[in-house]
């Protein structure tokens, strides 16, 4: 359930089946909020999809908990770095 603030502070309720979700660096941490508030509610069948930009693999902030939701299958990660090593296989640029 995702709510929109339009005109006047009119609030909408609105249902959705997906959402995507950009954040890089420190910006993760309200994502995550909301994400694992999300996956509180049983009832709820949104599909989370997150993608995660660093400069580096060390950078990545909240690594563990991003992992740990991830092996939820209403949650999908993907990493993305501005410098990445030889071995790191997820994104870059």
């Amino acid at each position: 359930r995702i709510e929109i603030k339009g005109k006047r502070n009119a609030v909408t309720t609105r249902r959705v089946a997906k959402v995507g979700m950009v954040a890089g660096g420190s910006g993760i941490t309200p994502m995550l909020q909301i994400v694992r508030d999300a996956l509180k509610d049983p009832e709820d069948r949104t599909t989370w999809s997150i993608i995660f930009a660093n400069q580096t693999e060390e950078d990545i902030l909240c690594r563990d908990i991003l992992e740990e939701i991830a092996q939820n299958d209403k949650v999908s990660v993907f990493y993305t770095l501005d410098r990445p090593t030889s071995s790191w296989t997820g994104g870059s640029g």
